[in-house]
């Protein structure tokens, strides 16, 4: 496609020859920038898509994980306290390092 963009109409010895020099020149353009710069920006652009999808996969199960709704005790429990309910208090602690 771009090969035939640059190619002259006249088919005289002259002509060919620039013509052959424009499509060189061509060649080098696309083989030893523009692809290397398309393709960069296609794997880094992959990349962060790639992130955002993990990242966002991995906060949904976090917080499917944290949202969870309040302990409710059973009936027969709460009939044994004097409160109106039940409360639960939970604390993680993490271990040191050895």
């Amino acid at each position: 496609m771009f090969r035939e963009a640059v190619k002259c109409e006249d088919h005289d010895d002259v002509s060919v020859a620039w013509d052959e020099q424009r499509r060189l020149a061509v060649d080098v353009a696309l083989e030893k920038m523009l692809l290397p710069l398309v393709e960069r920006d296609l794997r880094d652009q992959l990349k962060q898509e790639a992130e955002l999808f993990v990242t966002e996969q991995c906060a949904n199960f976090v917080r499917g994980r944290v949202n969870r709704a309040p302990y409710v005790a059973a009936e027969h429990y709460v009939e044994d306290t004097d409160s109106e309910s039940l409360r639960v208090l939970g604390i993680a602690v993490r271990a040191s390092a050895w």
